[in-house]
């Protein structure tokens, strides 16, 4: 099977990485990783482009310029590729860029504590206590992660501690869908999960669920002052007066349909519907229109399931969703 990445954007061939995954094409995946991860190494500005969305929303005609949290994950699922194909040494080459892509030196970077986690046990399946060591302290110190990660974090760092054989790793499953995150103002961003609820966090004897809010955290923090870089914050700021005329005009014409709906023989609950409905749609363009990049790698999963038991079903902490939500977790190793 093979595939051109050149064509594409960022996030589209992002999408294919985890179907192409769970189908075992592990090579394509790799292939794939490597054209992304080499076109969206730097941030290039194109004068053309950058003017040119001055009249349209944020990212309709520049580049993706990716989160630290999607290019970590990206070379982990490459690094986890390469161990499936038997390729140990290329395996470890490419963790050790998973690592390296937290902080590369790009605008939007930061330490990541899930994916921190999810590398020290690779480094485990690769035989490498002190790395997996190094990852899981990571882990344990960032801020901002949830009390079931930081108690994985430090249950793995004492018994990869104790003297003697090496434990054995967790299995690791893929849990449920990434939520559809929707920008309405710096402060407000709403989240919309496709099987209708978020994961919660959970720990176990066995195991530990966990959500991917240190992920989400990250897109939802892309219109702070301290994420937009200097040329995205001053388009915004001339995309204005455009903003608020597209808003102005959604709301006249909404005023208008709603006055001829109620007219002397209308109806007024149309005329209101049709009111209420008008503002939605302002709020939305005035919202578009001040949105930062909403781009992203959606085909990810809702959260990941850590579990001693080989057979997913086995663990507490993910029976409820097998038994009321349906959920089927999908073993990444």
């Amino acid at each position: 099977m093979g595939y051109s990445v050149q064509n594409q954007s960022a996030v589209v061939r992002l999408d294919e990485i985890y179907p192409l995954f769970n189908h075992a094409c592990y090579s394509e995946v790799i292939q794939i990783g490597n054209g992304i991860l080499f076109s969206s190494r730097d941030k290039f500005y194109s004068v053309s482009r950058e003017v040119g969305e001055l009249a349209v929303n944020e990212g309709q005609l520049t580049d993706y310029v990716m989160e630290s949290f999607e290019r970590a994950h990206l070379s982990y699922l490459m690094a986890l590729s390469y161990l499936k194909l038997s390729k140990r040494e290329d395996a470890k080459v490419e963790l050790r860029r998973s690592q390296q892509e937290m902080n590369a030196k790009i605008y939007k970077s930061g330490e990541d504590v899930l994916n921190s986690i999810l590398i020290g046990n690779l480094w485990e399946r690769l035989g490498d206590r002190g790395e997996a060591i190094v990852s899981y302290r990571k882990a344990r110190d960032i801020n901002g992660g949830s009390e079931a990660l930081e108690r994985l974090a430090k249950e793995r760092i004492e018994l990869l501690e104790k003297r003697g054989p090496p434990p054995a790793p967790m299995h690791v499953f893929a849990v449920g869908e990434f939520p559809n995150i929707i920008y309405w103002t710096k402060t407000e961003y709403e989240q919309f999960y496709p099987v209708g609820y978020p994961l919660r966090n959970c720990s176990s004897q066995t195991g530990f669920l966990v959500d991917v809010i240190p992920w989400t955290k990250q897109i939802s923090a892309r219109s702070s002052d301290d994420r937009m870089d200097q040329v995205s914050s001053l388009k915004q700021s001339l995309r204005a007066p455009a903003t608020w005329l597209y808003t102005g005009a959604v709301i006249g014409i909404g005023a208008g349909l709603a006055i001829l709906a109620a007219g002397p023989k209308g109806d007024a609950q149309l005329a209101g519907a049709i009111g209420l409905i008008a503002l939605f749609i302002a709020r939305r363009t005035y919202a578009a229109g001040n949105s930062p990049d909403m781009r992203y790698w959606s085909e990810l999963p809702g959260g990941f399931l850590f579990s001693k038991n080989e057979d997913f079903k086995l663990e507490p902490c993910i029976f409820q969703y097998l038994s009321e939500k349906g959920l089927t977790p999908k073993i990444i190793f």
